[in-house]
Formats: C-alpha cells, structure tokens, sequence
C-alpha cells in the first residue's frame, strides 16, 4: 500500500446567525456615534446619497472598468492583426494568415475562427448611462432609515437636553446622553436581536 501524504487544509471562520446580529448590532452602534458625534454632515451626506444614488454605484464600477481593461487592450491587439468588426483586413496579418493557411475555407472551431470572433465583438460604450440597480434601491431605503434614526436621536437629545440642567458639553451631561443612546439601543436589539 501506498504512502499517501496528508493533505494540508485551512479553516475560515464564518460567523453564524448571531454573529452577523452582532456585526450588524456593531455597525448600528459605530453608525449611531457617527450621527452623534456629526449630525450635520452626517445628515448631509444621507441626504445626498439620497438624491445622488448612482453615487453608490462607483465602486461597482471601477472594478468593472479594471477588469474590462485587460480585455479592451487584448482587443486592440488583435484588431491591429486585422481582425476588425467589419471583417479581415485588407493587407493585414490575418488576411495573409488566412490565405497561406486557409485559402477561402476557414474552418468553424479552428483558433483563427475565435480570433476573429473575438475582434469582431463589438462592445458597448464605456460611458453609457445605464438604469439605476436594484441594489442601489436597496442601499437607498437603507441610507433613508438611517436618516431617519438619526433625525429620531437628534430629537430624542435635543429634547432631552432642555429638560435637564446640565449642558450638553459637561460630563454629567455626555454621561446622560451615552446612557440614554446605549438604553435605546439595549431595548431595540432587545425586539429584534433576542436570543
């Protein structure tokens, strides 16, 4: 019998169901210090995300771009060998490679056949405007809500603020806010985030 090696093999961690509710708790505790800390810009910002929503589709296409990069320079190339959309060109390698080695009969399947297929492809303009995706409707009702929790909590302190003595900028009256911030919290993962 054979000695066979052992194969090595690594693990990524993945986390389960209440792990993503504490990711997810996290993030809505790091988005509530932002609003907090920033309610101005952060309000502006959820506002212009709101009226500007292919904003959220530039990382999306970025990385389409530098992906279909290599791919254009590969079709430069090959239309410089001749292959163009409109067929061989006249006095072109691939006009003398095709009559050297084909004659008129180019077969179906053979490796110029897919060359030429290739640089005929005639792809669509880089710029084009494009419908908005429905992920980006999706990243839009979420920034709305966002907006909304944090309108909600600036009211909630603004409020809060009046009724007591103590100035927003003395400790006891951060201390008053963060508590207040973190109760909120607590009985909002509460409804939604039992276990």
């Amino acid at each position: 019998m054979a000695n066979f090696q052992e194969v090595s093999t690594f693990c990524i961690r993945v986390p389960d169901l209440n792990g993503a509710l504490t990711i997810l708790k996290n993030a809505l505790i790091l988005n509530d210090q932002l609003a907090d800390c920033h309610p101005y810009i952060y309000q502006a910002a959820c506002i212009f995300l709101l009226l500007n929503p292919r904003v959220l589709t530039w990382p999306f296409k970025a990385c389409k771009m530098l992906i279909r990069l290599p791919i254009a320079f590969a079709r430069w190339f090959v239309r410089s060998l001749g292959y163009n959309n409109t067929g061989i060109a006249r006095n072109s390698f691939a006009s003398r490679y095709q009559s050297i080695n084909y004659g008129g009969n180019v077969p179906r399947d053979s490796v110029f056949s897919g060359i030429q297929s290739f640089g005929a492809y005639d792809e669509e303009d880089w710029d084009e405007e494009e419908d908005i995706p429905a992920y980006v409707t999706l990243l839009q009702i979420g920034v709305c809500v966002l907006l909304i929790r944090c309108v909600h909590f600036c009211a909630i302190f603004s409020t809060d603020h009046r009724k007591r003595p103590h100035s927003p900028d003395s400790p006891s009256g951060l201390v008053s806010i963060i508590q207040l911030r973190f109760s909120f919290l607590h009985e909002f993962s509460s409804i939604f985030f039992h276990k």
